[in-house]
């Protein structure tokens, strides 16, 4: 189970979470994972994020989080396995 799947479950101040159900999209970057197979998974994680009635409140969680939980795409800002931001370039730039 990844943090975010632990964070969502059985907690009421994240029900109506947009990613629920959606764990792999927000997963890191995989091993076997290209570069342009993982932007567009962050790409859709972010639309995503982007129509969450909670956003708020997990960016608020997201920025206090110890940055080795904070792994994968919260709030719509993709981080890696060190809980590092990960810059993805725009569609436009493409």
């Amino acid at each position: 189970m990844n943090p975010l799947t632990e964070l969502l479950a059985g907690r009421d101040r994240w029900s109506g979470a947009a990613c629920a159900g959606l764990w792999d999209v927000f997963d890191p970057r995989r091993d076997d994972e290209t570069a342009d197979d993982y932007e567009a998974r962050v790409y859709r994680a972010q639309t995503v994020c982007g129509t969450c009635p909670i956003l708020a409140d997990c960016r608020d969680f997201a920025g206090n989080a110890r940055p080795r939980d904070r792994t994968g795409v919260w709030a719509g800002i993709a981080y890696d396995h060190r809980g590092r931001p990960v810059r993805i370039p725009s569609k436009e730039s493409k």
